[in-house]
């Protein structure tokens, strides 16, 4: 089906149509055919709010609007005093899309200065991101502290193995033993290999969430709970 070119059918009353689709003794709702003014590129509208709405000519909405409802009242737009309806379109929010993420704040700036009460997504991402960054600040610091405590656990590990073997090191220094050749240690090609060896498990442990991150659609991140 050609989107663009089939006329596709409108009902203003959503409940009454729902309704008589279950309940046989409930009349449908009248169906009028409007022209789709366009669709939303498939990359732009996969698993995002675009992908549940259908778009058509505001100017042709607002005619066959008026005379549908003629002199009644429009759902979902006020009345006067008088319980008449306006003789003009009462809009409660207007959308608003920024070419760039940069240009959000001052796009939300100037609306607010305006007198709108401007809301962006954006600064849910902030919230997220800042929420994010206590958490790595807190599992950090709990990292860290980990870490002297298990460095505390060597060096006394290392201290009182000098310490029970005092008495053998005595001994090998009267007799005029090599110390360097008899006490244990750590070569230095090993100490360079466990290096390298933790830095390409890091990367590799790193690189893969870091490139699903970068290929992942703001839209379906905004909307993923």
């Amino acid at each position: 089906m050609d989107l663009e070119k089939t006329p596709m059918f409108v009902v203003f009353d959503a409940d009454a149509y729902f309704n008589s689709r279950t309940d046989s003794t409930v009349k449908p709702p009248k169906k009028y055919s409007l022209n789709s003014a366009g669709i939303i590129d498939e990359t732009m509208s996969k698993n995002s709010d675009y992908s549940y709405t259908v778009y058509t000519d505001l100017e042709l909405l607002k005619v066959r609007l008026k005379q549908i409802f003629k002199k009644k009242i429009i759902p979902g737009q006020p009345t006067m005093k008088n319980g008449k309806p306006l003789p003009y379109f009462v809009y409660d929010s207007i959308e608003v899309n920024v070419d760039n993420v940069k240009h959000v704040k001052e796009v939300l700036t100037l609306l607010n200065k305006s007198g709108y009460q401007a809301v962006g997504k954006i600064e849910w991402l902030e919230q997220s991101e800042m929420q994010s960054k206590m958490i790595q600040t807190v599992l950090g610091g709990i990292g860290a502290v980990s870490l002297f405590v298990a460095a505390i656990g060597i060096a006394n590990t290392m201290v009182m193995s000098i310490y029970e073997r005092t008495k053998e090191i005595g001994v090998l220094k009267v007799l005029g033993c090599d110390m360097g050749s008899n006490i244990s240690r750590i070569p230095s090609w090993l100490s360079l290999a466990a290096l390298i060896f933790a830095a390409l498990v890091g990367i590799t442990a790193g690189i893969f969430p870091a490139l699903k991150a970068m290929n992942m659609s703001p839209l379906a991140a905004i909307r993923n709970e």
